[in-house]
């Protein structure tokens, strides 16, 4: 209180457990040689698709599997695919029936970040994951 009357701010101070949205300058498009593309784009997708499947575990009702270009995850009424665009070197991420959402990796901060408003796809993924299935996605 006397903080808050003695520089006349309010101070937020959040939970312990809640994970602050992170975001970032949507990017400038640079490419990156397509082998570099290829093995991060890669491990990426590995580890979406394990962490998908340790928590899946808990979730029986639930399908898991690689498709074409990526992962795709349906459940009832849910629906999330992770595809490689290697022609854009992009990652593309459609939940349901909405947009898709287009990422590009940010070599500086090493995260996939989307190209519209800066938002990192492993805080939507989790987000989504986490409003529909029981566990926690380790990404």
């Amino acid at each position: 209180m006397f903080l808050r009357r003695f520089f006349s701010k309010k101070i937020k101070i959040p939970a312990y457990n809640v994970r602050q949205r992170q975001t970032y300058q949507p990017l400038e498009k640079g490419f990156m040689e397509p082998k570099d593309y290829s093995r991060i784009s890669t491990d990426f997708m590995n580890r979406i698709f394990f962490s998908l499947k340790e928590m899946l575990e808990a979730n029986p009702t639930a399908k898991l599997q690689w498709i074409d270009k990526g992962l795709k995850l349906e459940d009832t009424n849910f629906l999330l695919e992770v595809t490689k665009d290697p022609k854009n070197q992009e990652i593309h991420l459609m939940v349901g029936d909405s947009v898709t959402h287009s990422y590009s990796f940010d070599k500086n901060n090493e995260r996939w970040i989307s190209n519209r408003d800066g938002h990192l796809i492993d805080e939507l993924i989790s987000r989504e994951i986490s409003q529909k299935f029981k566990g926690y996605l380790n990404l």
